[in-house]
């Protein structure tokens, strides 16, 4: 079963949302989807354009879908960077 398309329209427009525009030439949250959840990034711009012109990006959290439960699961890297999870709490259909 693929992500449910309006989660994932949710998602982007929370990161789209989440920056004021006055600061969106430092810093981008960016939502990339895949056939198993969706990773939200952090972007920055890089520190010298004639060097390397990619903005840097890190994830900030990732949400992954289970198809058989029809429930969304949220990972973040703690302060060691390791994953940790909470457990799923809304219900499926509901808005995240």
């Amino acid at each position: 079963m693929p992500l449910p398309e309006r989660d994932i329209t949710a998602v982007r427009h929370h990161c789209e949302q989440r920056i004021p525009p006055e600061v969106a030439d430092e810093l981008r949250i960016e939502a990339d989807v895949d056939a198993r959840g969706i990773t939200i990034v952090g972007c920055r711009p890089p520190w010298r354009k004639d060097h390397d012109p990619a903005w840097t990006r890190r994830g900030v959290a990732r949400l992954r879908w289970t198809s058989k439960y029809e429930t969304w699961t949220l990972y973040w890297p703690d302060r060691r960077c390791l994953r940790a999870f909470a457990e799923p709490k809304a219900c499926p259909g509901s808005p995240l």
